[in-house]
């Protein structure tokens, strides 16, 4: 075994057994959310440490990235600027950004760009049906020219 792989396996060790930790802990007590969000930020920054060490291994790109999203996730619903019908599209626009910048990285592979846009088509119509901008029965027409287009 070699001391990259090492390395990483020893940040994501560390990272399940602190996460699993604040995990017993929140069962008893109700820990802040601020904790979550440092938590979930410093796992994510040392993940993505640990990915710039060695960067054959690329699949902890997608763990430090969906930590740190989760962690802006937290911090923003805190503050209070995201509001409940937001968080959909928040959700969906955070899974979407991943593909968008794989095709940008790799215009050859435009296949990553049904994903995207399926997420963003979902990510739109959720507010607009919170909104009230889209009434029920128009969701239908909606998804259909979504995916027409």
């Amino acid at each position: 075994m070699n001391i990259k792989s090492r390395t990483s396996g020893l940040v994501l060790g560390g990272l399940l057994i602190i996460l699993g930790v604040l995990a017993l802990v929140e069962t008893q007590t109700d820990l802040s959310p601020w904790i979550w969000f440092a938590v979930l930020t410093v796992g994510g920054l040392g993940v993505y440490a640990a990915y710039a060490m060695d960067r054959s291994e690329k699949w902890m790109l997608v763990i430090s990235y969906a930590m740190l999203a989760v962690a802006g996730l937290v911090a923003l619903l805190e503050l209070g600027v995201l509001k409940d019908s937001i968080v959909a599209t928040y959700v969906m626009v955070a899974i979407a950004l991943p593909f968008l910048v794989a095709f940008f990285v790799n215009r050859k592979n435009w296949g990553y760009l049904i994903p995207a846009y399926v997420l963003l088509a979902i990510g739109v119509m959720v507010p607009m049906i919170e909104m009230e901008v889209l009434e029920d029965s128009w969701i239908a027409t909606y998804v259909m020219l979504a995916i027409a287009l």
